[in-house]
């Protein structure tokens, strides 16, 4: 009986580990032809798996390892890699006019998907541009079917398999929307299909989502500092979002923590 080999893709990141290549940042009025051009003149070249810094990057990096899954990158200035491809570091996105159009994307100096030819099993939780480049590839088509994407994915009616996201998953897995591909993905890993199944069930029984406002910085700061004795951020989150009428982002809160502690020369770890 044959091993059922799973294959993820992942986003590059913005950040990286190594300053930027000269010539190699996309900018107004780059075409594909000068952009392949300065690709390969390149001589300075690093290994992907350390290329990226970004922390979903290398989370998600780790999960494939601890998992023994294939793991492929989805790459705005380079095609689609491999962890053990040596390229030159660069800047492009998907962005405005930072980087190709998702269109584009087959026609990037690297790789394509054809090297997923051997995957039974193709795991999709990258941002939506990034889902959307893969579409134009010419070897899409030949590996849809074996696709596993979220039901909020712009590939949702293309692929194999759908996986049910209910809007509040972050909640319940207690993380940003910012970490939530590298949650939904450490799912999957786990606990397959069955861990989304038993996640849209968990979400019927959240309370009914209260009505919030907004504050500006200078007010969240006031607010943070009522919490600021629970210590830990994951506490402080916690607090505001079940005791207050507050909306903002994990990322805004600690933003606010870090400032208070540093502002008062607390000793409480920051993050």
């Amino acid at each position: 009986m044959g091993i059922n080999r799973k294959a993820v893709l992942i986003n590059c990141s913005a950040s990286k580990a190594h300053p930027v290549a000269k010539d190699l940042k996309w900018k107004e009025g780059m075409t594909l032809d000068n952009w392949k051009k300065l690709w390969r003149s390149q001589t300075e070249l690093h290994l992907v798996s350390g290329l990226y810094s970004g922390y979903n990057f290398n989370q998600q990096i780790k999960l494939c390892e601890l998992f023994s899954t294939d793991c492929f990158v989805i790459s705005a200035g380079a095609g689609l890699l491999n962890l053990s491809d040596k390229i030159p570091s660069y800047d492009s996105s998907f962005i405005g006019d930072n980087g190709p159009k998702v269109g584009e994307w087959n026609e990037l100096p690297m790789g394509n998907l054809e090297l997923l030819a051997n995957a039974d099993e193709i795991i999709l939780f990258c941002p939506p541009q990034y889902q959307l480049a893969i579409k134009s590839d010419i070897y899409f088509d030949q590996i849809k079917d074996r696709l596993v994407v979220g039901r909020n994915s712009p590939l949702s009616k293309d692929v194999g398999r759908v996986l049910p996201i209910p809007n509040r998953a972050s909640e319940i897995l207690e993380c940003s929307q910012t970490h939530l591909s590298t949650k939904l993905l450490k799912l999957y890993l786990e606990e397959g299909v069955d861990g989304f199944e038993q996640l849209e069930k968990k979400v019927t029984l959240l309370p009914e989502k209260r009505i919030t406002r907004k504050v500006n910085d200078n007010e969240l700061i006031d607010v943070v500092r009522d919490f600021i004795h629970l210590g830990g951020l994951i506490k402080i989150v916690r607090a505001i979002r079940d005791t207050t009428d507050i909306a903002a982002s994990y990322e805004r809160i600690r933003n606010a923590r870090n400032e208070i502690l540093t502002s008062s020369g607390a000793d409480y770890v920051k993050l």
